[in-house]
């Protein structure tokens, strides 16, 4: 009876160790991308590459207004023909003047709010359809609705695609953050990333929108349908890497494709040069029916908690008051005494040192999230 009993203690033993070992042989997303490169990767690099060049171009389309809608009449409402043909600003063209002073104002504002419902339908998009999908659509969309703004032959017209561009540039920049660093095999680097190097590209934006203004002005011919074409031209130098991109792992484990994900991560390990890297041994923990129907929660269930509700309105207003304040000032440096181009060029430049405080605060244990927030808005005033 001594072997029986000894036979199933150490089948107990083999099971535990069988358990043991399908435990450490259990990958994570992180592991699993740094086995296939991590985010110095050849294709992780290229993805979020491309995910950061769509901020530059949502900064021209944001910023683009400083000098497209310049006003280049010298008397206060004339007739157009008082302005060269070659020196024609929307405010011109328009007439953005007298009594109708206040539709440049209502453009940029609806400009925001389409921005707005483009956040909102990216976020619900992002998580049905993919972030590769959503970032696609949105950014061809922005595309072709700059050119649109271009093509607008009244301003009915000019309006409409306006608004439709700030939904579809709202939509594509969120797209591409998540898609970005998603990416990303470790928290320091997606920090680095998502805060610092993705606002340095949204800061370039004004940096290269300073430049087509020079280039396309420099011989005197002021035309904003001419440079809002030449900031089409910027959009449609990305066009073609759109192919790079590949779907983020972290959304097709969420929905449960385990088999997809792992070709998706070895795609990427055999772009990087490591066609070794086996990963159909390992193990992903997809989420069950239960855990997909928790995750589908709104954002309702934030208001259901005091304490969570208390810190999503705050922060919240936080934001509100932070971009009530950056766009206030950069939208109108074009309007300020001295050089309006030297004036664009210092706002954006200006941006830099700040993205690169917020990163060292958000990185630093003795200053943290709150204490650097709460520093930033007293120093700011």
């Amino acid at each position: 009876m001594a072997e029986p009993a000894q036979s199933g203690a150490e089948a107990g033993s083999s099971g535990w160790a069988a358990t043991k070992s399908s435990v450490q042989r259990t990958l994570t997303v992180d592991e699993a991308l740094r086995r296939t490169g991590g985010a110095r990767g050849k294709t992780q690099l290229r993805i979020i590459l491309v995910c950061m060049f769509q901020w530059l171009t949502g900064s021209l389309v944001a910023f683009i207004i400083i000098f497209s809608e310049k006003r280049f009449a010298t008397d206060e409402c004339g007739d157009l023909a008082t302005s060269s043909y070659h020196r024609l600003g929307a405010s011109d063209e328009f007439r953005f003047c007298g009594d109708r002073k206040f539709l440049k104002a209502l453009t940029q504002s609806l400009f925001y709010v389409g921005w707005i419902v483009g956040v909102l339908i990216a976020g619900r998009a992002g998580d049905l359809y993919g972030r590769r999908r959503t970032f696609i659509w949105s950014y061809v969309g922005q595309t072709a609705l700059l050119g649109g703004t271009a093509l607008a032959p009244n301003y009915a017209c000019y309006l409409t695609a306006r608004i439709l561009l700030g939904a579809a540039a709202g939509s594509a920049g969120l797209a591409a953050y998540i898609l970005g660093t998603e990416w990303i095999d470790n928290d320091a680097t997606r920090c680095f990333v998502g805060v610092f190097m993705y606002n340095v590209f949204y800061a370039s934006g004004e940096v290269v929108l300073v430049c087509l203004a020079l280039v396309h002005w420099c011989d005197g011919t002021c035309w904003w349908r001419g440079l809002t074409g030449a900031a089409v031209g910027v959009h449609c130098l990305l066009l073609p890497f759109l192919g790079v991109l590949l779907e983020s792992p972290r959304w097709l484990l969420s929905h449960g494709e385990v088999g997809e994900a792992k070709a998706l991560l070895l795609t990427a390990a055999k772009r990087n040069g490591r066609s070794n890297t086996t990963l159909g041994d390992l193990e992903f923990s997809a989420p069950s029916a239960g855990s997909r129907q928790r995750n589908n929660r709104s954002w309702r269930e934030l208001m259901k908690v005091k304490g969570m509700m208390k810190k999503t309105l705050s922060m919240q207003y936080v934001w509100f008051a932070a971009s009530f304040g950056f766009y206030g000032l950069s939208q109108n440096a074009g309007s300020y005494s001295g050089n309006e181009y030297l004036n664009v060029l210092a706002s954006g430049l200006s941006e830099i040192p700040g993205v690169l405080s917020s990163w060292i605060m958000l990185e630093s244990p003795r200053i943290g999230r709150r204490r650097g927030v709460a520093g930033a808005f007293v120093l700011a005033g």
